[in-house]
């Protein structure tokens, strides 16, 4: 009886999120995504180009296929050196979403471009000060039989009449689709404190025009009723690693999230980098998390010279952990930083002996 009323609860939660407050797509191996943590982490990176993404499917031990997010993205620094200011350079970046939610596959399709302006503020470039501005496109989507005005998936209270949901049209004034622009921009520093230590810090507020996403027909263009915008959303993040010796680095890093009334998120987490093989430039990576709305975190990852492997599996420990058995989602992320370097030419040098 608890699953089927947990089902319940999940299909009536994908209604409500048809005119209530939404709620960002988040990662709990969010630095395999860093263009959606922090436009500013667009082009901070030392390469010709960076490309990754990352997947996530949740709450499949019992919803198998219902929530699904697989994201992509691509970087690269450009425009570098500005006059006096030589270690300055410029990074531009795409980024595109696409999140699947509930019983009526609810789904979210977001496309966004991003630009950042990288400041060193020395001459190594060993403490940098970053800004960065995101803008795009996001369109919202509802599984619906358009010949008989049904929701795949979903059941309406007027369709529960006599059991006859399933031959029923509903009367709900939902719109299939609907599209909305939407923008973003952050500030990030990252620096190091002593050879052995260093830290990264960024703020990133979303969603700055607050823009109209209902799927309701009657409030679609419409920017009279403030329920069905977006509200800001103000993201902190931060991390510090220090070595511990030759071989073990310790990387604490937190993560926060705060929108409209109390609508927040804190992740926290440890992990540990383990050098595997200097020579090969291999490390392995392990450390464990919590987020405090109800989950833990198990966090593996292995970086191979410009590769970078990132997995995670979230323990359900929430009142629904009796219908998950504890399961709550599984991640798995990669990402390469591509460098092209115009080989230098190299003219012959005539040696003349001493006589």
């Amino acid at each position: 009886m608890k699953i089927f009323r947990l089902l319940l609860i999940l299909q009536l939660s994908i209604f409500g999120a048809i005119n209530s407050e939404a709620q960002d797509i988040h990662f709990t191996h969010y630095t395999m995504s860093p263009l959606d943590l922090n436009p500013a982490h667009t082009g901070q990176f030392s390469g010709t180009f960076r490309i990754g993404g990352i997947y996530r499917d949740q709450w499949f031990s019992f919803l198998s296929g219902a929530y699904r997010t697989p994201a992509v993205y691509i970087d690269a620094p450009i425009m570098k050196g500005f006059g006096k200011k030589t270690k300055d350079w410029i990074g531009l970046g795409v980024s595109v979403l696409n999140d699947q939610a509930g019983r009526g596959k609810l789904n979210n399709l977001n496309a966004m471009l991003s630009a950042a302006y990288h400041r060193s503020l020395d001459k190594k470039q060993t403490r940098i000060f970053s800004f960065g501005i995101q803008g795009g496109i996001n369109q919202r989507r509802i599984d619906k039989n358009l010949d008989m005005n049904k929701y795949n998936g979903l059941v309406f209270e007027d369709q529960l009449t006599l059991g006859s949901e399933q031959l029923m049209a509903t009367g709900e004034n939902i719109a299939d689709n609907t599209s909305y622009y939407d923008f973003s921009a952050g500030v990030m520093y990252d620096g190091r404190i002593d050879k052995k230590s260093g830290i990264n810090f960024g703020v990133n507020v979303r969603h700055i025009t607050t823009p109209n996403y209902s799927l309701d027909s009657t409030y679609i263009n419409s920017d009279s009723d403030s329920t069905n915008s977006i509200p800001l959303r103000f993201l902190i993040h931060g991390e510090y690693d220090t070595k511990l010796n030759d071989k073990l680095t310790l990387n604490p890093r937190f993560l926060y999230q705060k929108a409209r009334g109390a609508d927040q998120e804190l992740h926290v987490q440890a992990l540990l980098h383990y050098l595997l093989n200097k020579q090969n430039d291999v490390s392995l990576n392990f450390g464990l998390g919590y987020r405090f709305s109800g989950d833990g975190e198990v966090l593996l990852g292995m970086d191979y010279k410009d590769f970078r492997f990132g997995a995670a599996y979230d323990i359900n420990l929430s009142d629904a952990m009796t219908a998950t058995n504890t399961v709550g989602a599984i991640e798995v992320g990669l990402s390469y930083i591509v460098k092209i370097f115009k080989k230098p030419t190299v003219k012959p040098v005539i040696i003349c002996p001493k006589l």
